[in-house]
């Protein structure tokens, strides 16, 4: 009987075990998230910045300012994914280490909601961090839709040690694009269509775009009455109707990286796309430099 027992409970132990990994999904919903409030090795990593955090939080939950995960790049272009050894104190402050299941919550109310959350995903899988979820629908869906209870207060967790193991093919630079250009590799503008025709010239120093890419808006991607993405289903007619294709060599860009980070997340992580990369200094870079190529309005 006592080595059944023993059997039965490093059985029960390994389900346990390949329970929580196939749990560590792209997207977590709300239920998901109340079943595991306080279970150790989760950490929530709530993204509403400091000012919102101690008025209302998931219960055990760590905060954290976007501002902190971008930073100047080397060669003078804003809002780019910090160095390693800035990410991995930044990280571990937050009490997560390398064997940590992140949840990311935002707070589910707009499309950039959405992609603060999608962009620090984005950069938590470039480090090469394994388990990290989104929180679908965000603090709005779980507490005012659904009604679950939120805490007050500050908290301060417990640092750990983290180490990257930094990834390739997460990340494209102007000279991928480049390339993608002359070999016309799916380029895909996460942009609104004012932006994309130059109408509206936004924040990069020329108005237009980058010559080939296709239009396919961010917010399209994200249903405004629920606060959420779209199910897959919806998000592959999506992606057919702009005529971005599902699989195969693809760069996506906006302004700064930001938008184009739900983007991203929709193709690699919820379409399976493993060959989507996120031009992380966009147009910003981009349009400032009058040797690349544009697409300007007449």
């Amino acid at each position: 009987m006592r080595i059944l027992t023993t059997v039965l409970s490093a059985v029960f132990g390994v389900f346990f075990l390949a329970s929580t990994a196939f749990a560590a999904t792209p997207l977590v919903d709300a239920a998901w998230v109340k079943a595991n409030l306080g279970k150790p090795g989760i950490v929530f990593v709530d993204l509403q910045g400091p000012s919102g955090f101690p008025r209302a939080h998931l219960p055990g939950a760590v905060s954290t300012d976007y501002r902190s995960w971008r930073v100047r790049g080397p060669n003078g272009t804003p809002q780019m994914m910090p160095p390693a050894a800035y990410l991995e104190k930044l990280v571990g402050a937050l009490g997560i280490d390398n064997k940590t299941h992140v949840v990311l919550t935002p707070i589910g109310q707009t499309p950039g909601d959405m992609a603060v959350a999608t962009r620090i995903y984005w950069t938590f899988k470039a480090l090469g961090h394994k388990d990290v979820s989104i929180l679908d629908g965000g603090l709005i869906n779980y507490a005012v839709r659904l009604n679950n209870p939120l805490a007050r207060g500050k908290f301060t967790p417990e640092p750990k040690v983290y180490k990257a193991s930094p990834q390739a093919g997460f990340a494209a630079t102007k000279e991928d694009v480049l390339k993608a250009i002359k070999a016309k590799i799916t380029l895909v503008d996460a942009r609104t269509p004012d932006e994309y025709t130059g109408k509206r010239a936004g924040r990069g120093d020329r108005p237009g775009r980058i010559p080939g890419s296709i239009l396919l808006p961010h917010s399209s991607l994200f249903d405004m009455n629920t606060g959420k993405l779209y199910g897959t289903e919806k998000l592959k007619q999506l992606f057919k109707q702009a005529g971005v294709p599902l699989s195969g060599d693809e760069i996506l860009y906006c302004h700064t990286g930001h938008r184009a980070s739900l983007s991203w997340f929709v193709a690699s992580e919820l379409l399976g796309n493993k060959k989507a990369r996120l031009y992380d200094a966009s147009i910003i870079e981009w349009a400032k430099d009058k040797n690349l190529p544009m697409i300007m309005p007449k």
